[in-house]
């Protein structure tokens, strides 16, 4: 009578039920771990691998958290912790069982909000190893929030392999290039120091010669994150940080001024740092006053180096 109802589960039960497919944590590499087995030569970096497999019937790949906090396996030798931390690069390796090509991977945090930048969308490869940066020159990186779930779309074929490695990076820091030394599963993502062209990491400046009125350093939205200035005239003249992205007007739209002193060769100077002076809505201009607010011009030209992202 248990065989009868055995076979009789067997042929009621989805298929599913006995081969579903699995997505899970399979390591955690970072400088936050005291363990040196495992530890990046590389400051201030997580890697988080997922290694995943379709259902063997419906070729579905299950969705997966990623907590904000916790540890691999469960042992105070891998914790990490991503509060702050923003993603960085996405690698993506197909197993034995190849995925269907041009697959895509969405990554979200609790609001929704794709961190991929759907950069990971229908790009997915079925014959070799791929790493993507997530940045674009809107967004910049995206910084991490809450726990993430990854899912894996557009795939057809039964019991196919696919390894993610999240690659996080702490904000602030330099970014680096990252690059698999060969097109497996079992082959570490290494690190190494190289520059980047996202201003995230190096900022951008604008540097204004012989200014006696209000120009433009940046037709849209951005934040001031330093400056360096030279008072060419034998009063005290004003630096005025205007928000406007086109024909800017001293003493309109003034978010916040700085002083000159007059007949000096040393220049004033505020060292870019981890946070913005300030935030301009609709664009970055900059002049040179008699006034913090005023809308008269310094009679003699002066000498401006903006940094600004």
């Amino acid at each position: 009578m248990r065989k009868w109802i055995f076979v009789f589960l067997l042929a009621v039960l989805p298929s599913s039920l006995w081969a579903a497919g699995t997505c899970i944590v399979s390591d955690v590499s970072s400088t936050q771990i005291a363990s040196l087995s495992n530890r990046i030569a590389d400051p201030a970096t997580v890697i988080i691998t997922l290694t995943c497999t379709a259902d063997s019937s419906a070729a579905t790949f299950p969705s997966t958290t990623v907590s904000l906090s916790g540890s691999y396996p469960t042992s105070s030798l891998n914790t990490y912790n991503l509060t702050g931390y923003f993603l960085y690069q996405v690698g993506e390796t197909p197993g034995t069982t190849a995925p269907t090509n041009g697959y895509t991977v969405t990554i979200k945090d609790s609001t929704q909000f794709a961190l991929d930048l759907g950069l990971l969308s229908s790009n997915g490869s079925s014959s070799s190893a791929s790493l993507a940066t997530i940045a674009n020159a809107t967004t910049s990186f995206p910084i991490v929030r809450s726990s993430l779930t990854v899912a894996i779309t557009g795939n057809a074929v039964n019991s196919a392999n696919i390894t993610l490695d999240l690659i996080f990076r702490a904000s602030g820091v330099v970014t680096t290039a990252v690059a698999q030394g060969a097109a497996s599963t079992t082959s570490p993502w290494t690190i190494t120091p190289s520059p980047t062209k996202y201003s995230f990491a190096a900022l951008s400046s604008s540097v204004q010669a012989s200014l006696s009125t209000a120009v433009v350093v940046k037709n849209n939205s951005g934040n001031v994150y330093g400056v360096m200035a030279l008072n060419g005239a034998a009063s005290t003249c004003w630096i005025q940080f205007i928000n406007a992205a086109s024909a800017p007007t001293l003493g309109t739209n003034v978010i916040f001024s700085i002083p000159l002193p007059a007949s000096t060769t040393q220049p004033v100077m505020v060292n870019p740092g981890d946070f913005g002076l300030s935030n301009f809505s609709t664009g970055i201009s900059v002049g040179i006053a008699t006034t913090a607010t005023g809308n008269s011009a310094c009679g003699t030209a002066g000498n401006i180096t903006v940094f600004y992202s």
